[in-house]
């Protein structure tokens, strides 16, 4: 899914990612939109995704790490 798309590339770095990273990665493997990218994000009902200020997008379990994000 997009979700795991976007899960295991933000697992990689272990850091926040700004959305026009991600959207360039999910676009490798799927034809879709921010929009929608952004939806399947924000409709994630496990909420493992965390969002930041500037449009900054990270994993719930990075926790006490991004506190200085």
């Amino acid at each position: 899914t997009i979700r795991d798309i976007i899960e295991e590339y933000l697992k990689k770095d272990k850091r926040p990612k700004h959305i026009t990273d991600i959207l360039n990665h999910v676009y490798k493997f799927r034809q879709t939109t921010e929009n929608s990218v952004v939806s399947n994000i924000k409709a994630d009902v496990s909420k493992r995704f965390v969002f930041y200020k500037g449009n900054y997008i990270g994993l719930k379990t990075m926790g006490k790490q991004l506190r200085m994000f």
